[in-house]
């Protein structure tokens, strides 16, 4: 297959940071999990994991025409500058076998695809969402599809640059290969310009999660996180409980930095974390599936900031990368859990390969909830993941839905397996609960228009205040009021 690397002109990002979301339904982030890998009792289980059994299962299988393309290509656009770090979704192209998993199935998948749709599968890449607007504005039909990070894809939506994916007439959205949470959480009045699901690795790579120094938890003498999650009973009040009483300022200079020990490790990210864990929203739905500013700085939102305040900024039990003065501070929030100077670290997943070499053991477990009635363990997926769209000019669109059918259906039986039963779940977990934990996880997910457009500021208003220690949470959303309101009305008047 052919694999097109062309680099284009940088552009200033203008980042958005917020957060919303209408009210938590029950859904699995990738029903196919079920098909290939064993999971926990919570899920459904399939006692025959054999392909005639898959084969039966129709969630799984694409309905597709047999159709002959005649060697054309399809070619994907893709955010970043090609390579895996700049998260880039490198998974939708591969040059060569390498016999790394995720790589040869990518190569698998793309093959049988090619051989059997007769195309040719390629992609382009780019750093800044502006390529896919100037495709779309001058007509050129140069991509098909494309992946772009949530605020980029946001931004091409609010601009009319992508298509509404009901109008492509052989994706179906219901099917388990897709991320079903997705257009839940991510349709306007009944337009979902958006997708992920088993064709990519980054919604996954993306998701937030905890990790926590088995050592240190003995040495502590603490209880074993995972049956706390098990029993239902991990809430932040018991994570702030935990944190305590493990921080040393380990050179005895009185001064807390990077060379010190804590109760956690991490970046101002876990305040957006800890707050959608709590399964808490600013942004709603109204019966006709348009947003609305529901919130008015209630007692949950305000004891919720209040024990965020409490774990961030309080008695030295936390470093974040902006307590860090050097660049790449996110980077070294990872050395000192892998150094065994943080009982807990909290990032999103892909960092669980990158802590690949660490020699102490660690676990993996959700963000805590906010009380034990709350029914579900809830995890937000960041904005560095991609999403899959397609441009409005679209003009041949039996061609697009096919491929993308057709490869999100292979990517169950190819990707998907080689990312989760092998790279995750036998290479980098390294226990059982590890494996039970991720299943709850990756099951119980959410996507915020609100995280991704910051409507009036209402997102980065809180963040900020939990970011300096502010617990003003009331007067703050007052201010902001009218303005959150103003940007929701227009942003209904684009989509209705």
């Amino acid at each position: 297959m052919k694999y097109i690397k062309k680099a284009m002109f940088f552009a200033a990002m203008t980042t958005v940071c917020l957060y919303a979301v209408w009210s938590l339904c029950s859904c699995k982030a990738k029903d196919a999990v079920d098909e290939i890998a064993p999971v926990p009792s919570s899920l459904s289980p399939s006692e025959d994991n054999n392909e005639t059994e898959k084969v039966q299962d129709r969630k799984f299988i694409e309905d597709l025409p047999e159709i002959d393309f005649g060697d054309r290509a399809f070619t994907f656009w893709s955010y970043g500058d090609g390579t895996e770090l700049d998260w880039t979704a490198f998974d939708a192209v591969s040059e060569t076998y390498t016999g790394e998993p995720i790589n040869d199935a990518v190569m698998d998948r793309n093959t049988r695809l090619e051989e059997r749709l007769k195309i040719r599968i390629e992609v382009q890449f780019g750093k800044t969402s502006e390529s896919v607007d100037r495709s779309v504005k001058s007509g050129d039909n140069a991509f098909d599809a494309v992946w772009l990070n949530l605020w980029h894809a946001g931004m091409c939506a609010q601009k009319g640059s992508l298509l509404d994916l009901h109008e492509l007439k052989y994706i179906n959205l219901e099917k388990g290969y897709w991320d079903n949470c997705v257009t839940r959480d991510l349709s306007v009045g009944g337009k979902i310009y958006f997708a992920t699901g088993d064709i990519s690795i980054y919604d996954d790579r993306g998701t937030w999660v905890l990790m926590f120094n088995k050592a240190m938890v003995r040495d502590n003498q603490i209880e074993n996180p995972y049956g706390i999650v098990q029993r239902g009973e991990w809430t932040v009040e018991k994570f702030r409980e935990m944190l305590r009483n493990t921080s040393k300022d380990l050179n005895g200079d009185g001064v807390w930095d990077e060379n010190d020990q804590y109760g956690l490790s991490t970046t101002n990210d876990t305040i957006i974390g800890l707050f959608y864990s709590c399964d808490e929203r600013f942004i709603g739905k109204n019966s006709g599936n348009m947003i609305a500013y529901n919130m008015d700085g209630g007692d949950k939102m305000q004891k919720i900031l209040e024990l965020t305040v409490d774990i961030m900024k309080n008695d030295h039990t936390t470093i974040s990368s902006s307590d860090i003065n050097v660049a790449n501070s996110w980077a070294v929030t990872r050395r000192i859990f892998a150094e065994d100077r943080a009982l807990f670290y909290a990032e999103v997943l892909w960092s669980v390969e990158a802590l690949r070499a660490m020699e102490t053991d660690f676990g993996i477990i959700p963000m805590p909830k906010y009380n034990v009635q709350q029914e579900r363990y809830v995890t937000f997926v960041a904005g560095s993941a991609s999403l899959l769209s397609v441009p409005v000019t679209c003009d041949d669109r039996e061609f697009t839905g096919v491929v993308l059918e057709a490869m999100a259906a292979e990517s169950n039986r190819t990707l998907k397996p080689a990312y989760y039963d092998i790279t995750l779940k036998d290479k980098l977990s390294r226990d059982p609960e590890s494996t039970e934990m991720l299943d709850l996880i990756l099951s119980n997910r959410i996507y915020d228009l609100g995280y991704i457009y910051d409507f009036g500021g209402v997102l980065t208003t809180y963040v900020g205040l939990a970011a300096k220690g502010s617990t003003e949470l009331t007067s703050a959303l007052e201010r902001i009021g009218p303005k959150v309101t103003k940007e929701l009305d227009a942003f209904n008047g684009i989509f209705n």
